[in-house]
């Protein structure tokens, strides 16, 4: 943990894989890689991981009118030993967008992706995943604000930002940790879900705890880097009551982002 005051540059807002640029995309010239530390923009190909192949598909990369590549990947498939991280993808991936002159963002999915290893001794319930692969499958979710798992998940995020983050490709870094089943921080939130919340005795105070030690971690570990929030889709619900109404969780929202 660190605990020096950082700041966090958050930038670029993402929803739903699909990266909002905070600058007009051009599509009629050729993407070059911005200098320094500028805003990332243009037409980004989102990849997800495949963990049956060996290597990552980058063929989109080939396309001029690309700018950046974001790689959506699950930690259990990147830490499957503790603290023996396989690198192979990500330094496939960095190797081809230096090459191609593209920038990168990072995506990768604690919270049900976590490895096995990473929920020894750490509070979890059962949901099923609410979209995207998978859907439907019942899961372990470590609750975001036990400290076991957090700790654990720092540590993976320290070494990826000691490998890659002088990278000059690498612009941005989802936040994540406290989340479920994406860099979206929803959660389960069907009534007969809540009732599981409640059973966990989660509290907002827990949760916007959780999102202060992952702002501070992110700060800390990624100094060169845009850090992205994925705000999703009613995104905080989870109260003592089965079912909240849009300004509470509009409320829930602006408190994590006071957070």
């Amino acid at each position: 943990m660190h605990g020096a005051t950082q700041t966090v540059r958050v930038a670029v807002p993402i929803a739903l894989g699909v990266l909002l640029a905070a600058t007009t995309v051009t599509t009629s010239a050729r993407a070059t890689l911005p200098a320094g530390n500028s805003l990332p923009n243009g037409q980004v190909v989102v990849i997800e991981n495949k963990p049956q192949e060996s290597q990552l598909n980058l063929r989109a990369l080939d396309n001029p009118y690309i700018s950046g590549v974001a790689l959506q990947i699950r930690w259990r498939d990147l830490e499957p030993v503790e603290g023996k991280p396989d690198w192979a993808k990500l330094d496939q991936l960095f190797a081809a967008a230096k090459s191609h002159g593209k920038w990168v963002q990072l995506l990768t999915f604690p919270g049900f992706f976590s490895p096995p290893w990473a929920l020894k001794g750490v509070q979890t319930e059962t949901f099923p995943i609410q979209y995207g692969p998978g859907k439907g499958t019942a899961e372990q979710l470590p609750m975001p604000w036990d400290e076991v798992y957090l700790n654990r998940w720092f540590a993976f995020v320290k070494l990826l930002g000691d490998r890659y983050g002088n990278s000059p490709s690498f612009r941005v870094i989802a936040a994540v940790g406290p989340t479920s089943v994406s860099a979206e921080y929803s959660m389960p939130q069907k009534p007969e879900d809540v009732r599981i919340w409640q059973r966990a005795n989660y509290t907002p105070s827990k949760y916007r705890a959780a999102w202060r030690k992952t702002f501070r971690e992110y700060a800390a570990d990624f100094p060169n880097q845009y850090i992205s929030l994925s705000m999703g889709s009613d995104s905080i619900s989870i109260t003592r009551a089965s079912s909240t109404s849009a300004s509470e969780r509009s409320h829930g929202r602006q408190s994590l982002m006071r957070a």
